[in-house]
């Protein structure tokens, strides 16, 4: 990729590679301001879903107005069709780095967590829930302009949850567990479709958990018993684990930490607001006599609150890799045989029953482990499968080979092949379509070759109708129809993508005729300007029929008679009388008074203008006539010159 040109940016050399893609450093090729590209890998840029995933970081990043939000500049298709966005060039670390590196101190926890929550509550503020909020995608750079000389960066929207998007991608489906296990919400965890805002703060808590604490929330050997922990272990005392830190920062951390949605601090704001006080705190020369405690939120009126377990205070953090903890409590399950239900509070056991053994409650827990990690697999399983539609066996070509050959049998096997590739064109599944080709051609070459040729086309359409899409969502008519100039013209999304950009240039040209009929009126030069953006950032036909629809109409000349008369009158009183002529002139244009028409007879005669008098002359009223011709006619100009037609 070095050297080539994408857009308007080059391509200079390899920053980093990962398993989606590769990020490059490149330069504007006119302004030549650095900047990095994101490119998706071949492969994955075959894959809509993936595509719309990618592009989606670059319509959120967008949509958000904050200086500690990753910026995107441009977006679109490289030439051997892989999906790419540009945006700016990063120069530090991830705080993940950091945390490897050292604890950090309460005071540097305060702002980076307020940097954070002040950037999310912008997300918040534009409909976007972040929704994989972890050390990983929060960069820190060097910024003077901000207290403690440190900026951080949020980044990766790329599951981002944007409201208002009623075609939400199927990895966001209810059931599917999406983000990174140590930092998600239960509710993420749970799979449930309606996760909002209040997961971030959750997954922000799990992340000043560690930053205080120096390791994570919860820690475990797979991604189910890590999951199973969010759902049902109360989070471990932080005073335990660090019992410098300040009572309201465990406070606040706790509260975030809640496993009930409206339990927790909110919106963002709220708790940007309660870091701000704490780093107040701590960064005053006394610690204050009584410093006010953050005081747990009241329970949800529309949701129960499930019991919480309560750690002994002698007991250590739960730890997930330890093999016996000795007085860690357990979530205990409801027995289906009966009613009562059992305290998840340790060595409280309701209905007189004596607390189950530490053994017991461990095999609870990982037999939930183990039924949540189960449940992940089955819902991957079936969304990889194509959601509810039963898994067919593939028809296999040896199969065929191996059966009678005759000729009713070789009929009916080829039209079973033709009847499964059909299923695969109408459902637009290309991929199964090229391998149901490829079992097709001994029996039907004709039909096979141009199958394949189809899924072929297919497939190397899918990023670039994902890029129309974004296109098409982030207002950009050109960058849209350019794309959809491209795009193959038998692709079976065409005509549903044609659509949807008619319809959005038939509302731009709305929108321009509206702005330009606004000034139409009276400023054609406010006009103008407008058309001209119109005819830079939009589509030829924008430009064009706003034009058509609009024209501009200049609007009445205003000005002082009385001004210009009088600066007529000074002029000719100074000799210079053809500049008094010419404010005459324009004081009769402004008001046709009678006396300006006349004394701008008088100085056109003075002047020896005989085609001026003669103008005038037609236009004063006679009894003015007899006593302004004395002029003329010491001049040399008769009246029977100023007569003449």
């Amino acid at each position: 990729m070095q050297g080539v040109l994408l857009g308007n940016y080059r391509i200079l050399e390899k920053l980093g590679e990962g398993g989606m893609g590769e990020v490059y450093r490149g330069r504007h090729e006119t302004l030549g301001h650095p900047v990095a590209v994101k490119i998706l890998r071949p492969e994955m840029s075959r894959n809509a879903d993936v595509v719309k995933r990618f592009f989606n970081e670059a319509v959120a990043a967008t949509s958000i107005r904050n200086p500690s939000i990753i910026q995107i500049y441009d977006f679109g298709t490289t030439p051997d069709g892989s999906a790419y966005f540009v945006m700016e060039l990063l120069e530090g670390e991830s705080l993940m780095t950091r945390l490897k590196q050292r604890r950090l101190g309460d005071a540097e926890c305060c702002r980076l967590g307020r940097q954070v929550a002040n950037a999310l509550h912008a997300a918040h503020a534009a409909g976007i829930t972040h929704r994989d909020l972890k050390p990983d995608n929060l960069f820190l750079i060097a910024d003077t302009e901000v207290p403690g000389g440190e900026r951080v960066k949020v980044l990766d929207f790329g599951i981002a949850k944007l409201a208002g998007d009623s075609h939400e991608p199927s990895m966001t489906r209810t059931g599917l567990v999406m983000g990174t296990p140590l930092y998600m919400s239960p509710e993420q965890c749970r799979g449930a479709g309606e996760v909002d805002s209040r997961a971030d703060i959750y997954s922000l808590g799990c992340i000043l958990f560690r930053m205080v604490c120096g390791r994570p929330l919860f820690d475990g050997h797979g991604a189910g018993e890590i999951i199973g922990a969010h759902l049902h272990l109360p989070p471990p005392d932080l005073r335990t684990i660090a019992p410098d830190v300040p009572p309201q920062l465990a406070a606040l951390i706790g509260q975030m930490l809640a496993k009930q949605p409206d339990a927790r601090p909110q919106p963002m704001a709220a708790v940007s607001r309660a870091l701000d006080e704490i780093l107040r705190t701590l960064e005053e020369p006394a610690p204050r006599a009584s410093a006010p405690v953050l005081q747990p939120m009241p329970p949800s009126t529309s949701q129960p609150r499930l019991p919480q377990p309560q750690l002994h205070p002698q007991a250590h953090p739960p730890s997930l890799a330890q093999h016996q903890p000795p007085s860690l409590p357990q979530p205990l399950l409801r027995s289906p045989l009966s009613s009562t239900t059992l305290s998840d509070s340790a060595g409280i056991v309701s209905a007189g029953r004596a607390p189950a053994p530490a053994s017991t409650n461990r095999r609870w827990f990982v037999l939930g482990g183990l039924v949540v990690a189960g449940a992940i697999i089955a819902i991957v399983a079936v969304v990889a499968a194509g959601g509810s539609e039963p898994a067919k066996a593939p028809i296999s070509y040896d199969d065929i080979a191996a059966s009678p050959s005759t000729n009713a049998t070789a009929a009916a096997m080829t039209a079973q092949v033709e009847a499964e590739c059909a299923r695969h064109r109408t459902a637009q599944k290309w991929a199964d379509l090229a391998r149901c080709a490829d079992q097709l051609a001994p029996l039907n070459a004709g039909l096979a070759k141009q199958l394949t040729e189809r899924a072929a086309q297919e497939i190397k359409a899918v990023p670039r109708a994902a890029t129309i899409e974004v296109a098409l969502r982030a207002n950009d008519l050109l960058r849209a129809g350019a794309e959809l100039d491209q795009l193959w013209a038998d692709s079976a999304v065409r005509p549903k993508l044609q659509a949807a950009y008619d319809a959005a240039e038939t509302a731009a040209i709305e929108d321009a005729v509206a702005r330009l009929e606004h000034v139409s009126r009276g400023d054609c030069k406010q006009y103008n300007q407008l058309l001209a953006e119109e005819q830079t950032f939009q589509p030829p036909r924008v430009a064009a029929e706003a034009q058509r629809q609009t024209k501009c109409t200049p609007a009445p000349l205003r000005c002082d008679a009385d001004v210009l008369a009088g600066n007529g009158m000074n002029a000719y009183s100074s000799g210079a009388y053809a500049a008094s002529l010419a404010y005459y002139e324009a004081a009769i244009a402004c008001r046709p008074d009678p006396s300006f028409v006349q004394k701008a007879f008088v100085v056109a005669c003075n002047l020896n203008n005989l085609r001026k008098a003669k103008t005038h002359w037609r236009r004063m009223l006679f009894p003015s006539r007899a006593q302004a011709l004395e002029v003329c006619v010491r001049n040399g100009i008769t009246e029977d010159q100023l007569s003449a037609p």
